[in-house]
């Protein structure tokens, strides 16, 4: 618990706990006004023990919970913007970055690979045994044969990402 206006620590809660923040706050009656995130705990933790109190966020959590939703959104986007910015003719691997000439290998890979899922769904072959044959997972098939895995210059997501 810290005290805002003197910008000092009062306590240190062992944890998180509804019932921790109830009990402290029923043991300190004279605070008058609660700085918090969004979280539901200290909310009804707050409304419970410290009825008089008046409750407002932060700085911190409003500036990180909209910067969060912007990031959501442009991530979100990102597919849409990625074709509408795609190069519309050929692309001259001289004149790519390092890290661009990396993806542009790997996209050259991926597009003879696409090209190899697609004759082979001309053949009439089988999705179970297309990712037999090509190694790939049958959801990437199904991208690949409905047109959704032909990004040039495409971003990695991160099984992290939701918690960054």
């Amino acid at each position: 618990m810290v005290d805002l206006e003197r910008r000092e620590v009062i306590d240190l809660l062992p944890d998180r706990q509804r019932d921790t923040v109830i009990a402290w706050l029923r043991q300190n009656p004279q605070v008058e006004i609660i700085c918090r995130d969004r979280g539901p705990g200290y909310g009804a933790a707050a409304s419970e023990a410290a009825p008089q109190a008046q409750q407002v966020a932060d700085r911190w959590h409003l500036f990180e919970n909209a910067s969060a939703a912007f990031l959501a959104a442009v991530r979100s986007e990102m597919p849409c913007l990625r074709r509408a910015l795609a190069p519309t003719g050929p692309v001259d691997p001289a004149t790519l970055t390092r890290a661009e000439r990396i993806q542009w290998d790997g996209y050259q890979l991926r597009e003879a690979l696409n090209r190899q899922i697609i004759d082979l769904a001309g053949q009439g072959v089988p999705i179970r045994v297309m990712a037999r044959t090509t190694g790939v997972s049958r959801k990437t098939i199904r991208k690949v044969l409905r047109g959704q895995r032909h990004d040039t210059f495409r971003t990695r997501q991160s099984s992290l990402d939701a918690w960054s």
